[in-house]
């Protein structure tokens, strides 16, 4: 499975990563996928799958879900 990744503020192209590769110019790691699907009876199905990142300095890692933006200054590698 690939998953894309955009870096908003590092002015990058997209990336298109797999699970325990790193995303370019950061300390953060692709470790883990959850799909996770809730049905609706009203309603489309909602996605609320989940990518879990791993910063690979200070070992602390963040559960993205699906379309959303997230503001994660501490991942940026020091120049």
């Amino acid at each position: 499975m690939t998953f894309q990744v955009n870096t908003l503020d590092l002015r990058q192209p997209t990336s298109f990563l797999k699970l325990g590769e790193m995303i370019p110019n950061t300390n953060l790691r692709l470790e883990k996928f959850e799909e996770e699907i809730r049905s609706g009876a009203k309603t489309e199905d909602e996605n609320l799958s989940k990518l879990t990142l791993i910063n690979t300095v200070t070992k602390e890692s963040v559960v993205l879900m699906l379309n959303t933006a997230y503001n994660l200054p501490a991942a940026r590698k020091a120049p």
